[in-house]
């Protein structure tokens, strides 16, 4: 009995988006209360230890109910760095992930948002001005990353890598290791 396999894409047919789902150290209203306003936090450091292990991509944390990438097949990458919690993904060749990546890829949809639980936050109480901050100071798991319509944090952004510019890069890198086998 044979066995099926997809055909592999190729760089040209990837449809592949990057950004960033969690910013460090920004400030954000999260809502406001009889005259309160409450704010959140996301602490430089936060996701040391945190469980990235089976993350989704999703379109707004999945109300649609369809999954566009997964850390677990390797076609969604997680990554911290100084700015916060990057990530980039090879969206699924579907009409769905067609649909994200070209709204990505236009700019109707360029920001982002995750789903997470908390292993250690911190609260505190303005009394005179009416703010609460919760500041996030460990993050236990995240479940998705998600593109987003309103995202909480401004600072979040994704973007869709045009494929004639991967061609440039590839067409550069190239041209650098020949010119660098011969210096």
């Amino acid at each position: 009995m044979a066995t099926l396999t997809a055909p592999e894409q190729t760089q040209e047919q990837r449809q592949v988006v990057e950004g960033y789902a969690a910013v460090f150290d920004e400030v954000t209203t999260l809502f406001n209360i009889e005259d309160w306003e409450y704010r959140e936090v996301l602490q430089r450091g936060a996701f040391d230890g945190a469980d990235l292990s089976d993350v989704v991509l999703n379109f707004d944390h999945g109300r649609t109910g369809r999954i566009y990438a997964r850390t677990t097949n390797n076609t969604l990458t997680l990554n911290v760095d100084e700015r916060g919690l990057h990530m980039s993904a090879d969206i699924i060749d579907t009409s769905d992930g067609q649909d994200v990546y070209k709204l990505v890829k236009r700019g109707d949809l360029n920001k982002m948002s995750y789903a997470f639980t908390i292993a250690k936050d911190n609260v505190s109480y303005d009394e005179r001005h009416k703010v609460c901050t919760r500041t996030i100071e460990k993050i236990d798991k995240v479940y998705d990353v998600s593109i987003v319509v309103n995202p909480a944090y401004d600072g979040t952004s994704v973007a869709a890598r045009d494929k004639e510019d991967v061609k440039e890069l590839t067409k550069n890198l190239r041209e650098r290791a020949i010119l660098e086998t011969y210096l």
